[in-house]
């Protein structure tokens, strides 16, 4: 399975009850912003040090009160639209 990473440059701020993706990458989108909520953000986190798909559906389990098929739902389309972003790596 794919190791996955945030890309650099792009960086995750707490914006009053949220939290915001915004991009410093040259070529990305000029001024990317990608409005994140708490759970979210959780699953960025764990990006931005590099895990795999499998690896955030286990850490949703383990941290969240949700059955397995809708961790791995959410997983899949947090995933698909960071990727339709351009924020998202394959390491």
């Amino acid at each position: 399975m794919a190791m996955l990473k945030i890309k650099d440059g792009v960086e995750l701020r707490p914006f009053h009850d949220c939290f915001v993706a915004v991009s410093q990458m040259e070529g990305l989108c000029d001024n990317l912003v990608i409005s994140l909520n708490s759970t979210s953000a959780f699953l960025w986190e764990r990006l931005a040090e590099g895990c795999t798909e499998q690896e955030l559906v286990q850490q949703l389990l383990q941290t969240y009160d949700i059955d397995a098929q809708k961790a791995e739902k959410d997983v899949r389309s947090f995933l698909k639209a960071l990727a339709g972003a351009g924020v998202l790596d394959e390491v």
